[in-house]
C-alpha cells in the first residue's frame, strides 16, 4: 500500500410526597411546636428539589453536549484553503473527548481517490492548544504521518495508489490551569472532529508501473 501525500500547508428522579401541615388550635402550648416541624420538612424538601434541578441540569447538558457532538465536524472543520474542491465524506467523525484521552477511528480510502482531512474541537476542550494526531496502515499500524512533524498541523492532505483502511489516532495534552480546580465533572469534555473529504484523484498523463 502505497500513499502519497499531497499537500500540508498547513437525577435521579425524586417522588415527593403530599406534605400535611398540621397545628393544633385546641391547645396553646403546643401550636408553636407543630409550625417548627413543618416548617423544617418544608425547608428540607426545598432544598432536596432544589439539588435535583442542578443534578438534572447538569445531566441535560451532558446530554445537549452527546448530542451536539454527532455532526460536530459538518460545521466546525473548516479546512482554510480550500483551493481544490472535496466532497464530504460519510466516514467522517465526532465523539465526546476528555482531555488526557487517545482515541482511534478508522476509515477505507479507495485506490485512485485523494483525501483531505481536517480536525477541530471546542475551545474549552482545546484551551488553546492544537490536536495531535497520527496516520497509520490499519493493518499493519505502521506509522504514515504524524502531525507533531509539521507544527502539528490540523489538516491533512494524501493521494491513495491501492484501497487500505486508514487509522487515525488523535489525542491532547492532561488539564491544566484553572481547570483542574473546578469540580463539576462535565465541565471538562467537549466536542472533537475528524473531517474527512474526497475526491477522484485528477488524470495527470502519467501512470506508475
Amino acid at each position: 500500500m502505497q500513499l502519497n501525500i499531497l499537500n500540508i500547508n498547513f437525577a435521579p428522579q425524586l417522588s415527593f410526597e403530599k406534605l400535611n401541615i398540621t397545628s393544633s388550635v385546641n391547645t396553646q402550648n403546643s401550636n408553636l411546636r407543630p409550625m417548627n416541624n413543618s416548617f423544617k420538612n418544608t425547608s428540607l424538601l426545598v432544598l432536596m428539589f432544589v439539588l435535583s434541578l442542578n443534578l438534572l441540569n447538569a445531566q441535560s447538558k451532558q446530554f445537549d453536549t452527546r448530542k451536539m457532538c454527532f455532526d460536530f465536524h459538518r460545521y466546525y472543520c473548516k479546512f482554510e484553503e480550500k483551493l481544490i474542491n472535496f466532497d464530504y465524506n460519510a466516514q467522517s467523525r465526532s465523539t465526546l473527548f476528555r482531555r488526557g484521552e487517545t482515541s482511534e477511528m478508522y476509515f477505507i480510502a479507495y485506490k485512485g481517490y485523494d483525501y483531505r482531512l481536517s480536525f477541530c474541537g471546542q475551545e474549552d476542550l482545546l484551551e488553546g492548544q492544537k490536536i495531535a494526531f497520527f496516520i497509520r496502515n490499519g493493518k499493519t499500524k505502521e506509522l504514515i504521518y504524524e502531525n507533531s512533524s509539521e507544527n502539528f498541523a490540523q489538516e491533512f492532505e494524501f493521494s491513495c495508489t491501492s484501497s487500505t483502511r486508514i487509522l487515525v489516532e488523535v489525542s491532547l495534552p492532561p488539564e491544566t490551569g484553572n481547570k483542574l480546580k473546578a469540580g463539576n465533572k462535565f465541565e471538562y469534555k467537549g466536542c472533537l472532529g475528524v473531517l474527512i473529504e474526497s475526491r477522484r484523484s485528477p488524470n495527470t498523463g502519467f501512470s506508475r508501473k
